[in-house]
């Protein structure tokens, strides 16, 4: 844990077209959206990455806003 190495690797397709990467914040925890044509939120939680797929293909980019109905967006 020190060295930083990492352990227990795992691969995962994000799929054939290029990414882009953005973070943003949810529940007070930083996140990142990882945009392709084959989407994806990763995050950390006791200390691994997990991810969640998207339900929507073909997402090229991604950015946050803030609106009154979301003020922290």
């Amino acid at each position: 844990m020190t060295t930083g190495e990492l352990t227990d690797r795992k691969e995962l397709s994000l799929g054939t077209q290029p990414i882009t990467l953005r973070t943003f914040s949810s529940k007070e925890a930083t996140r990142v959206f990882a945009a392709s044509n084959r989407p994806i939120v990763i995050w950390s939680c006791n200390e691994k990455l997990l991810y969640c797929e998207v339900n929507l293909k073909d997402i090229i980019h991604m950015c946050p806003f803030n609106v009154e109905a979301f003020p922290k967006g």
